[in-house]
Parts: C-alpha cells; structure tokens; sequence
C-alpha cells in the first residue's frame, strides 16, 4: 500500500477534457458512458468526504473528473453510468476473506477489520455519487467473493445498498456480473457465463 500510494500521490492528468471524451463517445454513436469512481485499489476518482484517499485531495490534479464528466453529459445529452468497485484493497475495514474470489489481497491487511464499518461507508460513498452528480443511469458493481452468492452479500449489506440507491434515484439501473442479490436490472458476466446460473441469468 504505500508503494502504491506514493504513485497515486504523483497523478495529474492535467489534459482531462471531459467534454473531449463526452463528443469522442457521442461521435461513436454510444449513448451512455460509465465512469470509475473507485476500482478494488480503494483510490477514489471523485472528491468524497470519507476518504482523503482520493483524486482531489491526495493527488496535485485537485479536480472532480466525476463531476467535470457529469457536467459535461448534461451538456452534451449523453447518460452517465458510475463502476463501483465492492472490494477495496486499502480501507482498512474491508475484510480479506472478501477480496477478490476469495484470494485474500490487501494492500495492508488489517485481521481486526470490521465489516459493518464498511459496509457503512460504502453506502455513504454511494449516496455521495447518487446525491452530488445529477441523474445517474447505471451504477455497475464489480468484484466478489466466492461462492457468488455467499454470506459476503449480507455481512457487506449488499440488499440495503441496493435499497439505498433504489430510494435515491428510482430510475437508476443496478447492474454486477451475475446474480448476486438477484434483484440486479442485469448482468454483465466477464470470462465466462456462471455455471449453475443459466436459469436465473435467462430471465433478465
């Protein structure tokens, strides 16, 4: 972790044009564009009040590129979907047990780490991105633990964040790989389709 925070303290990219990016998606004929907000390394890409571990306060860019892209999509007519990432390799409450399939990886793992706290702030992050940034289409989750559908979704109250976001912008899609909660709008499988999923994933 501090290997990785010391390259995270260096990012600056000053030549960020979020309406550049609006017109190159808009040109290609894509309707919605979905941005990161924080993959498994835990570094957010938006000014959150949970962390200081992010974009505009950690790094000497000191801009929103969330916000500038938001902005520029209501400019612009274009949807904004956001990628959230459900592990996180540096938040010292995230469990190893959770990571990704169950691999155990964290940039500073910590055997104390309390679930319920973050589960917690990963509610409070996702009622920032649904509160602070106009309409968002799509909020798409990633990472996971195994089995797909274990204990993790409850201890990380994977149903209440889907309820949360549910109750801030109704018109928000909810997507993950595959059936996680089953309550997803839809799935997006990667490497491979889920065995034993085939009937769930047909009905969506």
């Amino acid at each position: 972790a501090d290997e990785y925070e010391a390259v995270a303290r260096q990012m600056n990219p000053g030549k960020f044009d979020a309406d550049a990016w609006v017109h190159a998606a808009k040109n290609a004929g894509m309707r919605y564009i979905v941005a990161p907000a924080k993959h498994h390394d835990g570094f957010c890409m938006f000014d959150t009040a949970h962390t200081d571990y992010n974009i505009v306060k950690f790094t000497p860019f000191r801009r929103d590129p969330i916000k500038e892209l938001a902005e520029a999509c209501a400019r612009h007519d274009m949807k904004l979907g956001i990628y959230y990432s459900i592990p996180d390799w540096h938040h010292p409450e995230f469990p190893t047990r959770y990571s990704n399939s169950g691999l155990g990886f964290h940039g500073r793992p910590n055997p104390k780490a309390d679930v319920a706290k973050y589960a917690d702030y990963q509610i409070a992050q996702i009622r920032e991105l649904l509160t602070n940034y106009g309409p968002i289409a799509n909020i798409w989750f990633d990472g996971w633990s195994t089995p797909y559908n274990g204990p993790w979704r409850e201890e990380l109250e994977l149903p209440e964040l889907y309820d949360h976001i549910r109750s801030l912008q109704p018109e928000c899609l909810i997507s993950y790989k595959w059936n996680i909660t089953g309550t997803e709008d839809f799935y997006a499988p990667e490497y491979h389709w889920p065995a034993g999923d085939d009937e769930q994933m047909a009905k969506v």
